[in-house]
């Protein structure tokens, strides 16, 4: 059974190898090549073999490179490492951006800065003190020294050099604009350094002259400070800003421009020059002496000036006429309101020239010389106030005289 089985397969296997012959023709000759059965067989079993190599080789191939065959591990190592790749890259965009904030903060400020001296300067060089920030105004604080040279303001910070305040700006852009604004930056620098010398010694002038009136510079000060208010309206939007030390120092030069600006302001209101520039002559002193009708001691609040009959009587200070007419031993009167708490009076006037509520310029003429009211002669009877006391008008006049 068996043998007649392998018989019948190997008559169908030789029906498909049949011993073949190739023939070759070539220069007339012919010649001829046998294969065998047995060498196509072998030929067969060959080929097949070799199919089957490079068809697994590919399968392989195809297998080891798709991902979804990897291995557990390997997914994992990949995953790792992609999710450190994306890490590492999510880690160097958030530096970028926190170096871009950083600089937009830096040029932010040096903007700020700079616009705010460009305006602490213009302030100066207008004279206009409503740009000075109400904060200023309020925390004023005035030294106690009365000496000339004495610190003249209340720093915010301990006073030292000032070349540790003035700094250049550190903003750096990389371009040809950085060259450019430390320029200005410096320029800036450079008349801020100069405005506050020149405001310190204008202070410190002031100052010097007002103690030669015999008034308390400090008192005057504070009881003559410009009121403000109204409600707070942040410029950041509700937001901290932190004092620099630019702005601190900004501050302070703001400061010293506000207390100048009250000074000169107080100055121009202050009766400091003489009621009378022709010629003329004391006659009676301000202080203690005998009344030249009772022979008795009194006070006198005043101090009288001679001259000829209605010689020219000068306003001393600006100011707007309070009172014109007659008071009692005065005779016609004068008084003008200077503001800031002072008040002249001209007294014995012959003629006046000036009506209640007019104002007046320094020099103006207001009224001639007589000897109205209780009076011996023609002469002036002048007399200073300040928030309702008299002072003597020797020391105003005397500190005048160093007034330009």
């Amino acid at each position: 059974m068996k043998n007649a089985f392998f018989e019948e397969c190997k008559e169908r296997f030789f029906q498909y190898f049949p011993e073949r012959q190739l023939y070759l023709r070539s220069g007339g000759e012919v010649r001829y090549f046998v294969f065998s059965t047995r060498l196509q067989i072998g030929m067969f079993f060959w080929l097949c073999l070799i199919s089957l190599w490079c068809f697994i080789t590919f399968i392989n191939v195809v297998w080891n490179l798709n991902p979804l065959r990897a291995s557990t591990d390997q997914v994992r190592q990949k995953q790792v490492k992609i999710s450190t790749l994306i890490a590492d890259a999510e880690l160097r965009e958030q530096r970028l951006q926190n170096l871009l904030e950083t600089e937009r903060a830096r040029f932010a400020q040096a903007t700020r800065q700079f616009e705010e001296k460009h305006a602490t300067l213009s302030q100066f060089m207008d004279g206009d003190i409503s740009k000075v920030p109400a904060e200023v105004h309020d925390n004023q604080a005035y030294a106690d020294a009365n000496i000339l040279m004495s610190p003249v303001i209340r720093d915010v910070i301990p006073r030292q050099a000032r070349r540790n305040y003035i700094r250049l700006s550190q903003i750096e852009t990389g371009t040809a604009v950085d060259s450019d604004y430390r320029e200005i930056d410096d320029l800036q620098n450079r008349f801020l350094l100069s405005v506050e010398n020149e405001t310190i010694d204008r202070i410190e002038r002031n100052r010097a002259i007002l103690a030669m009136t015999e008034l308390n510079v400090d008192d005057f000060l504070q009881k003559n400070t410009r009121g403000q208010g109204g409600p707070l309206v942040s410029l950041s939007n509700g937001a901290e800003t932190e004092l620099t030390e630019v702005d601190i120092r900004l501050n302070s030069i703001r400061a010293r421009i506000y207390e100048v600006d009250m000074l000169d302001a107080a100055m121009r209101a202050i009766p400091m020059s003489q009621p009378i520039e022709v010629e003329h002559f004391l006659t009676s002193a301000y202080g203690s002496r005998k009344d030249p009708f009772t022979r008795r001691p009194s006070f006198h609040e005043g101090m009288d000036i001679s001259s000829y009959h209605k010689a020219p009587i000068l306003a001393t200070a600006d100011g707007v006429v309070s009172f014109v007419g007659r008071k009692g031993g005065f005779g016609r009167v004068i008084e003008i309101d200077h503001g800031y708490g002072f008040k002249t009076l001209y007294a014995h006037l012959a003629k006046a020239y000036v009506k209640r509520g007019q104002k007046v310029e320094k020099g103006h003429k207001i009224g001639g010389m007589g000897s109205t009211g209780r009076s011996t002669s023609t002469h002036l009877h002048y007399e200073v106030h300040f928030e309702g006391r008299v002072y003597n008008p020797a020391a105003f006049m005397k500190a005048g005289q160093y007034v330009q």
